[in-house]
């Protein structure tokens, strides 16, 4: 009876974020997009995404017609939405006795904004970053190498989850060929669309002009749970001069996380994956608002599998900090995302102490 209510619920919630809210930036580029697929396919290039995604959206082409454009963008979105759902409940099948819960990430205020709201993309490569955790739990390589390949291939943010994988092959000493399947599955990916066309000159930097982006307008540094947020508030130019010291100060974090975060345990397993997703975006420039929902996923998974008040805590400021600044974008609320970091830096100081205590028992029923 709960799981067909919060099911309901979700519903509820997602209809009324799918009818109640126009994204106008993706009327502008995700819709163009949409049609430049239907119109020239494959054969040049198209915006600044990699092909995964872009697929999708051809794809959805075999609906054309039967409703507005932007109705079918936010369902390809409703569907990466299920998918994260189906790989929470993966997830906590193994480590809780209720993996049903895993279902109640549709509830998660970022989630619906991501997805019903304003119909990105971003479910797509966290489901498969979910799911590489999954197989990492139970200790299977090769699918923690795929999933990771995968996420990356949807998008370049999978990044955030990549001293995770790091970390556990390095200390898991995996075979040698595994490094290399996350970029061969992104390369994979990548074939379809310069068999029709698509130069792979273009297609090997798709993810360098994403980085290289700035506005024609304003200058961009964060608008995110990233300290670089409060940065731009500050010195916008100067932030932008300093961008390298973000990147230096990321490396140094990542080699930091790699000498003092444990992986033995499967409660380990969890708490390095979300330190990990919410770590890197913390240090790095040029964080968009939707970047921390792996992080805000990730640590609400780990409060149902091993709940306590610390934990509880956690996942509601990281769900603060990921989904507070999305909703200050949408509803053009600048600069009340400068709250955001704070909340990142306590999410990451509990998780910092649950990876120092006792281990606890799951909850199992």
């Amino acid at each position: 009876t709960w799981l067909v209510a919060l099911l309901v619920l979700a519903v509820g919630v997602h209809t009324v974020a799918f009818l109640g809210y126009w994204a106008g930036d993706n009327a502008i580029v995700l819709v163009r997009w949409y049609n430049q697929i239907i119109a020239d396919g494959f054969s040049r290039p198209i915006g600044n995404y990699s092909p995964p995604y872009l697929y999708l959206l051809g794809a959805l082409s075999a609906l054309d017609g039967l409703m507005p454009d932007m109705a079918l963008i936010k369902a390809l979105s409703v569907l990466g939405a299920t998918w994260v759902a189906f790989a929470s409940y993966r997830l906590l099948k193994q480590v809780t006795a209720f993996p049903e819960l895993g279902l109640a990430v549709l509830l998660l205020p970022s989630v619906v904004m991501n997805a019903s709201a304003l119909g990105q993309a971003d479910t797509f490569w966290v489901a498969p970053c979910i799911l590489a955790l999954a197989a990492a739990i139970r200790r299977d390589h090769l699918w923690v190498a795929i999933w990771s390949g995968v996420a990356f291939a949807f998008k370049a943010q999978a990044i955030f989850f990549a001293p995770f994988v790091i970390l556990l092959f390095w200390t898991r000493r995996v075979p040698a060929f595994l490094w290399a399947v996350p970029p061969a599955v992104y390369v994979l990916t990548c074939i379809p669309a310069w068999v029709a066309g698509w130069p792979a000159s273009d297609l090997a930097t798709v993810y360098f002009r994403q980085a290289q982006w700035q506005p024609e307008d304003y200058a961009f540094v964060s608008n995110s749970a990233s300290w670089w947020t409060w940065f731009g508030l500050a010195a916008a130019g100067v932030a932008i001069r300093y961008f390298w010291l973000g990147f230096a100060t990321a490396v140094l974090g990542t080699l930091a996380y790699l000498r003092f975060v444990a992986v033995d345990t499967d409660r380990h397993l969890m708490i390095a994956a979300v330190l990990s997703a919410a770590g890197l975006p913390f240090l790095l420039p040029g964080m968009h608002e939707r970047f921390f929902i792996l992080a805000d996923v990730l640590a609400f998974l780990y409060a149902v599998a091993f709940p306590s008040r610390r934990s509880v805590l956690a996942a509601a400021s990281m769900q603060v900090a990921s989904a507070f600044p999305v909703i200050v974008f949408a509803f053009k609320l600048e600069p009340a995302q400068a709250i955001a970091p704070a909340f990142a830096i306590v999410t990451m100081v509990l998780f910092l102490k649950e990876l120092t205590q006792d281990e606890p028992a799951p909850a199992k029923a």
